[in-house]
């Protein structure tokens, strides 16, 4: 009898084990990426831009001392410096022909799909930039930004740096691709609009909207995000979410947006829906399973 209760207890234990395994990996995919290797900021910079350099180098030296500085001279020197831990990218638009230097830079953020390399544009020729950037680099605008230097003041250039960085090393918890239609309401006008998120964490998402609607920063909004039956023992169809705008991107119809004013009982909900469209993903033990607000598996 004590051998059979032995055998049972072993079994329990086994099965509580995987459980926490399971919740454990889970909860670590949630977080931001922790950052191992030695962080850079690229800078490809077009000729006669020594004082620009020298402005960034200081002003990173000062403001961000774990990220150190490159400068590539060449399109095969910027090729070299994507094998490191790339935290921004800084491209003059001169620095080499735009159009090949774009295609080169597509080409290698869909290389290391898996880490995001935000770029900041430095152009005199806005428009060209969109143009072609649109023709090549579109799919990645959510990461991007540009800045007209000819008419810009360096404090400018540092700020977009700043806000670039300060998304990199501050966010809260990592985003997961996902394609889920919603519907939305404005503060500022109380109509009804509809969007899509194309990318979901527990503290925010990536908002597209149709090309009629261009938000702005800072904007307020309501929005219905369709539970999809991922929340066991919640029987609204909609999770309705007060968000911030807090990032426009270069087409205007894509947004990042923060979650606010959240509840505890909220944000537990938020959690689970997000734990439930990660277990989907994850190749892990008990993928496909649906876990409860409290972490059971249901």
């Amino acid at each position: 009898m004590a051998i059979d209760d032995l055998k049972e207890d072993k079994k329990t234990a086994t099965v509580t084990d995987d459980k926490k395994e399971n919740k454990g990996r889970v909860a670590d995919y949630l977080q931001a990426p922790r950052k191992k290797r030695k962080s850079y900021v690229v800078a490809a910079l077009g000729p006669g831009t020594t004082h620009l350099y020298s402005g960034i180098e200081a002003f990173l030296r000062s403001q961000f001392k774990n990220a150190s500085i490159a400068q590539p001279k060449s399109i095969e020197e910027l090729v070299k410096n994507f094998s490191r831990q790339v935290i921004l990218l800084v491209l003059d638009d001169e620095f080499t022909d735009l159009e090949a230097t774009l295609q080169i830079v597509a080409e290698l953020k869909r290389k290391k799909s898996n880490q995001v390399i935000p770029t900041l544009f430095l152009t005199r020729q806005p428009q060209r930039l969109v143009t072609n950037y649109h023709k090549i680099l579109s799919s990645f605008q959510e990461s991007d930004d540009y800045i007209d230097w000819g008419r810009a003041e360096i404090t400018h250039i540092f700020s977009k740096i700043r806000n670039g960085l300060n998304q990199q090393f501050a966010r809260k918890s990592r985003r997961f691709k996902v394609d889920i239609p919603i519907r939305f309401q404005l503060i500022s006008d109380d109509q009804t609009h509809y969007g899509r998120l194309i990318d979901l964490s527990i503290h925010g998402a990536l908002l597209k909207t149709g090309n009629s609607l261009i938000l702005r920063n800072s904007e307020q909004l309501k929005m219905y995000i369709p539970t999809m039956g991922l929340i066991p023992g919640y029987t609204e169809e909609f999770l309705r979410i007060s968000g911030k705008v807090r990032r426009v991107f270069i087409t205007g119809i894509y947004c990042g947006v923060s979650f606010e004013y959240l509840s505890d009982n909220m944000q537990l909900l938020v959690t689970t829906f997000v734990t439930n469209i990660v277990m989907k993903q994850l190749p892990i033990k008990g993928r496909g399973k649906i876990l409860g607000p409290n972490g059971q598996i249901v």
